[in-house]
């Protein structure tokens, strides 16, 4: 467990210093001054748009970090022989990989935070306030992001960190496009029963997506956000045991 807390505590020092929590301040007040002035075009309810277009660039903004973050991370450590300096010493590579994942998960909370922060500030000048279904929405924003950090980093211990963030890219796609799927999916033919069990593959995305609710202030009963946070734990968890075999048995 202590070997598992230094590689996530170190992970987390590692990413500060590349200052990208700096680069999500700036992107973060870029985006609450463009919320700011589409909220002043519209005649009532500036803090709802202010809402909706603030989860909107948040989500983009913490999926991205997490895109780039997993496809580089242990491409960057292996090229500047940090890796092997780290597993030289008694730290097994289940621990490191568990503590690599941990401390991704606990930045992607740090800019998530950091950029619902800047929101809510942009909400209450709106005459806005804070309602529970924009914390329940935040959360489930930050489960999707490691979950899709956790299958990006996986998906690099194969692929070059460019065709890594591709493949992410792709994987975003589908898991939020399931309604379009099933409705090509009724139609006859073998490519649509194909299409139907491929999509068994990707999570649906739509279970950790609140916007609507948050807009309109109707936040999800507590069990209802309890099935959706855990669904994503299943997926997060499915990719880290993958992950973890596959590094486990790498050739370093």
């Amino acid at each position: 467990m202590r070997d598992l807390i230094t590689i996530a505590t170190h992970t987390v020092r590692a990413l500060i210093r590349d200052k990208i929590l700096y680069n999500v301040l700036f992107v973060g007040v870029f985006l609450l001054l463009v919320g700011y002035w589409a909220a002043l075009l519209v005649f009532g309810h500036q803090d709802r748009v202010m809402i909706h277009l603030g989860m909107a660039a948040n989500s983009l903004t913490v999926l991205a970090i997490a895109v780039t973050t997993g496809a580089r991370i242990i491409t960057q450590e292996t090229e500047s022989r940090l890796l092997y300096l780290i597993l030289s010493k008694p730290i097994s590579r289940v621990h490191y990989w568990l503590g690599k994942l941990a401390g991704i998960g606990l930045f992607l909370a740090l800019n998530l935070v950091l950029l619902m922060t800047v929101m809510a500030l942009g909400v209450y000048q709106a005459g806005g306030e804070w309602n529970r279904a924009f914390v329940q929405g935040a959360s489930l924003l930050w489960i999707e992001s490691w979950m899709m950090c956790a299958f990006t980093l996986w998906v690099s211990l194969w692929l070059s960190p460019a065709v890594s963030t591709m493949a992410a890219l792709s994987f975003i796609f589908i898991a939020h496009n399931h309604e379009q799927i099933e409705y090509v999916t009724k139609q006859e033919g073998v490519m649509s029963t194909v299409l139907k069990y491929i999509s068994y593959l990707f999570p649906r995305s739509d279970q950790f997506m609140l916007d609507t609710r948050i807009y309109y202030d109707l936040p999800v009963t507590a069990y209802e956000w309890t099935v959706r946070f855990g669904y994503g734990l299943i997926w997060v968890s499915i990719f880290v045991l993958l992950g973890n075999a596959f590094f486990y048995r790498k050739n370093l």
